[in-house]
């Protein structure tokens, strides 16, 4: 996720939930699969860092929502953003 502007890591998400990072790891993995939650590309990586789609995200308002769909649809189609997965995810048994 992002806050600040810079993405949240899991370890800091187990800590500020009081569960441990491979909780928080299995619970990010669907999201993942659906590409709500997307990993950094391999050169921008910061530990398990991770940060909402743009079509997931929350928004300030209405205009900075229908901003960021635009910029969204235009990067989904120059290939440089996933499409939301339309299947659920398999479910992970342990």
């Amino acid at each position: 996720m992002i806050r600040d502007g810079r993405p949240v890591r899991q370890k800091d998400m187990a800590a500020e939930c009081g569960v441990t990072p491979q909780a928080v790891s299995g619970l990010m993995a669907p999201l993942g699969d659906l590409n709500i939650v997307l990993s950094p590309r391999s050169g921008e990586r910061n530990g398990n860092s991770c940060r909402l789609h743009p079509l997931a995200a929350k928004y300030e308002g209405p205009e900075t929502m229908k901003a960021a769909f635009r910029a969204a649809l235009v990067r989904i189609q120059a290939g440089g953003l996933p499409h939301l997965a339309a299947d659920p995810p398999k479910l992970r048994h342990r």
